[in-house]
């Protein structure tokens, strides 16, 4: 509850535009991060992220006016009340001292909810006030903070619509806020703009997250990918032959209904079951991948045939049949429903990525460098490459070179890799602009 009224007092900070703003901003943000997400994990990292973030910014109450003062020690209560569980109590009575009539209402309304809830974090699933409740001040302050954000929206752009969604009851994904959460304070000190740069690093990471990930493995010193904990079942070689026989069946019906073996879906369906007939993530967000592409082009670009329609239905049960089996697989295929269309890749893009590839090679596994030349090379020719193919290959891409820069400070070409990737960062820019206030 105490970081549902840090929240509610949080835009006071931006009140009368003082300096303390601009100075002291970050750190109060981040000590709301980190109270918001401690709520939700009770790993010994986050509460030490979040004691950290409040100590350092405990010199909040030193600058500004009263109302930007007592918003940003109401933040720093929160966060050691969340971490803190000898002195809890203390911490939590603090702020609630300090509630006039109407923020002692909504904070009820908490009490309430928290009774009843299964979860104690499930309350952020509440609107940080409603309409009938909104305080005149409070809507104000936000309006101003959300004004000073969209002012340097690149800056500011995780933080406004990070705040939004706490708003209106909708967090942004747990695990990305965790993740932000816990960056080290070396990225915090070196001030907005970094922090910006590092969350980018993230967020892209989280929406193109859709296979396994690349890691580090201590033992080889390469880059590999996770092994994914979950084994191949005889359901999925099932679902595979199903899908494999009513691809084959649309295919055999000839030009009649437009589909070949160098159309989008058929090359999407193909490459997951022929090369990853085991990976149940490959496959399932291949399969939901070419359904949705016969959902969009049936009745348009295709005709209303009976193939295709079971084709169709055939992806359809099998993404539901493997994401009730495999929660790996679920959470992928989630995060691939997120991500947006993409302009398709210029010569110049297809061109880059054998290069690219041949750059990484020193720092991978045979597994990973086989798994890029595959996905390059089927970026590079396909007429239509397939959505999830773009994203995998941009996922592993990204994380190999932002590991080998970070390692190899100084070497020239990490340069020209790093440009390339940044290019690769605006297939799937996933920001809409600032959020409505």
């Amino acid at each position: 509850m105490i970081g549902r009224i840090a929240l509610r007092r949080l835009p006071e900070i931006a009140d009368n535009q003082n300096p303390f703003v601009k100075v002291q901003l970050l750190g109060v943000l981040r000590t709301a991060l980190t109270a918001v997400v401690a709520a939700r994990f009770q790993s010994a990292s986050i509460k030490d992220a979040a004691r950290r973030a409040a100590h350092a910014s405990d010199d909040a109450d030193a600058e500004g006016s009263d109302r930007s003062r007592n918003a940003a020690l109401i933040v720093n209560w929160a966060a050691l009340a969340a971490v803190d569980e000898e002195d809890q109590h203390r911490y939590s009575i603090r702020p609630i001292k300090l509630l006039n009539n109407a923020e002692e209402k909504i904070a009820g309304q908490d009490m309430s909810f928290l009774r009843t809830a299964r979860l104690p974090y499930e309350v952020f699933s509440e609107p940080l006030w409603n309409g009938e409740d909104a305080l005149d001040k409070t809507i104000s302050a936000y309006k101003a903070l959300s004004f000073l954000w969209a002012g340097n929206y690149s800056t500011w752009s995780f933080w406004s619509r990070w705040y939004h969604y706490l708003r209106v009851g909708k967090p942004l994904p747990w695990d990305f806020q965790h993740a932000v959460a816990l960056l080290p304070d070396e990225d915090w000190d070196g001030g907005p703009d970094r922090v910006a740069e590092r969350i980018r690093e993230i967020e892209f990471d989280f929406r193109t997250r859709i296979d396994r990930q690349v890691v580090y493995d201590e033992e080889a010193k390469v880059l590999r990918l996770e092994t994914d904990p979950t084994p191949p079942s005889d359901s999925l070689s099932f679902a595979c032959k199903r899908v494999t026989l009513a691809l084959d069946n649309a295919l055999a019906s000839g030009p009649a209904n437009g589909l070949k073996e160098d159309s989008y879906e058929t090359l999407t369906i193909r490459s997951a079951v022929i090369q990853h007939p085991d990976d149940a993530s490959v496959i399932a967000v291949s399969f939901y991948d070419a359904c949705m592409s016969f959902q969009r082009r049936i009745g348009e670009t295709y005709p209303e045939d009976t193939s295709l329609i079971n084709l169709k239905n055939a992806l359809w049960t099998t993404v539901e049949e493997i994401t009730e089996l495999d929660e790996r697989a679920k959470s992928r295929v989630q995060q691939y429903v997120q991500l947006g269309m993409s302009p398709p890749l210029t010569p110049d893009e297809k061109d880059v990525l054998p290069k690219m590839i041949e750059e990484v090679k020193p720092f991978v596994d045979e597994e990973l460098d086989a798994r890029l030349r595959e996905t390059g090379e089927l970026l590079r020719t396909a007429p239509e490459p397939p959505r999830s193919a773009r994203a995998r290959f941009a996922n592993w891409m990204t994380t190999i070179v932002t590991w080998v820069d970070r390692t190899r400070k100084g070497e020239g070409r990490m340069t020209w890799l790093v440009k390339q990737i940044e290019r690769m960062r605006q297939w799937f820019p996933g920001d809409n602009g600032p959020p409505e206030v």
